[in-house]
C-alpha cells in the first residue's frame, strides 16, 4: 500500500571516523563520513533486531553500544567477551551486517593528499557534510521522494561544534548547494547513550569504508560488504572502492 506521509520511506544515520579537524593529516590522514540509508519498515522489523539479538546472544541484556574502537581494542563491554567467543561474536557481527537492506553513501577526505598548505586545517566535517547531502538529494530523487521530508541522525559530538556543524548543514539545506534549491532535510543530533542502533550501523560501516581506502590492498570481509552496498548517482556501485576527496573547495 502506498505510503501517504510527507516523510520519506527512508531513514538516515551518520557515521564518521577520523578526527575532522585539528589534527594534522600525519595524525589523521583521512576523515570518512558515511551515510546509511534504510527503509523503515525493513529496519524496524528485520535490521535493529538483528542488532539487538546480536548483544542479547553476547552480553544477555541490549544496553551495549557497538563503537569500532570498543570492538577493535577489546575495551568497554567488549572486554569481557572471552577469546573463545570472539570469533563467533565477530562473524555474527559482520552477518548481520551483510544482511542489512542498507544504502551507502560516502565521503572519504584524505587530508595527507589536500594540495594547497594548510587546506588540511579545514573543518572538513563540515565539507564532508555538503557533499554528502547532494549525493543524499540525488538518492532521493532516485527514489522519487525529493518532496518528502528525509530525517538525517547524526551523533552529537559537543555543543560546540554541534552548533557549528547544524549551521553549516542548515545553509546547504537551505539552497546553498551545488543544485540551487532547498533539500527536504531535517538533522537531528543523537547523543551515543541514547544506544541508536542505526547510529551503531552507521559507526561500522565508517570504520571499515576509512580502512578500506586507507589501507586499499588489506581486503576485509566487512569492506567487501560494504562495497556491494555503495550507492553511485542512481545505482548501487557492485565492487568499486570508495571514492575519495583529495581537495577542498575555497
Amino acid at each position: 500500500m502506498e505510503n501517504p506521509s510527507e516523510f520519506a520511506d527512508y531513514i538516515v544515520y551518520l557515521g564518521e571516523n577520523g578526527p575532522s579537524f585539528k589534527a594534522s593529516p600525519t595524525e589523521a590522514p583521512a576523515y570518512a563520513l558515511t551515510f546509511c540509508i534504510f527503509g523503515k519498515k525493513r529496519f524496524a522489523e528485520e535490521t535493529a533486531t538483528a542488532l539487538q539479538c546480536l548483544k542479547f546472544d553476547y552480553f544477555g541484556h541490549d544496553q551495549v553500544i557497538f563503537d569500532h574502537r570498543d570492538v577493535l581494542k577489546r575495551e568497554g563491554d567488549f572486554r569481557d567477551v572471552p577469546e573463545s567467543s570472539r570469533k563467533g561474536f565477530l562473524d555474527a557481527m559482520v552477518g548481520i551486517l551483510e544482511r542489512s537492506d542498507m544504502s551507502v553513501i560516502e565521503v572519504v577526505v584524505r587530508k595527507d593528499r589536500l594540495s594547497r598548505e594548510g587546506e588540511a586545517s579545514k573543518d572538513v566535517r563540515a565539507f564532508a557534510m555538503r557533499e554528502g547531502l547532494r549525493r543524499l538529494y540525488a538518492f532521493t530523487r532516485a527514489k522519487g521522494q525529493a518532496d518528502r521530508t528525509w530525517h538525517v541522525i547524526c551523533e552529537s559530538h559537543g555543543t560546540a561544534e554541534d552548533k557549528r556543524f547544524l549551521a553549516a548543514a542548515q545553509g546547504v539545506c537551505d539552497g546553498e548547494n551545488a543544485d540551487g534549491c532547498r533539500y527536504p532535510f531535517e538533522l537531528t543530533m543523537c547523543p551515543k547513550t541514547f544506544n541508536s542502533a542505526g547510529l551503531q550501523y552507521a559507526d561500522l560501516t565508517a570504520h571499515s569504508i576509512g580502512f578500506e581506502v586507507l589501507e586499499p590492498e588489506a581486503k576485509s570481509r566487512s569492506g567487501s560488504i560494504l562495497r556491494r552496498k555503495l550507492w553511485r548517482d542512481g545505482a548501487e556501485s557492485g565492487e568499486e572502492m570508495p571514492q575519495e576527496v583529495i581537495a577542498l573547495p575555497n
